[in-house]
């Protein structure tokens, strides 16, 4: 991932209008997390979302539809954690996004609010 230059330069990276512009796979976490900071906006949005265990690689399929209706629109994945559901693995799980503009799935890891 490229790094920005500046704090100006990743201010105007997270203040772009998506409409028009191409190369979203160069857009800093921040500036996805701006686009979509809820599990509501990430629905409206058509994101998926996968939940990937770092001990044994387990990688499943997230339905923000039932996170919304056990949590609420307003709950927010990012930066967080969650056990894995595998029988006898319990290691730690990171939630990745993937915007519908990417091929991809990114770390829902991100500074909040804006440094």
């Amino acid at each position: 991932m490229v790094e920005p230059r500046s704090v100006a330069h990743l201010e105007r990276m997270v203040n772009i209008d998506r409409v028009g512009h191409k190369n979203f796979e160069r857009w800093p976490p921040i500036a996805w997390r701006r686009s979509a900071e809820t599990v509501g906006q990430m629905r409206a949005a058509h994101w998926q979302v996968f939940a990937y265990c770092r001990t044994c690689h387990l990688t499943v399929k997230v339905d923000l539809r039932v996170i919304e209706l056990a949590r609420g629109a307003d709950f927010s994945l990012w930066n967080r954690q969650a056990k894995c559901r595998r029988l006898g693995c319990g290691g730690p799980v990171e939630f990745q996004g993937q915007p519908p503009e990417i091929h991809f799935p990114f770390a829902l890891r991100a500074e909040w609010p804006f440094p």
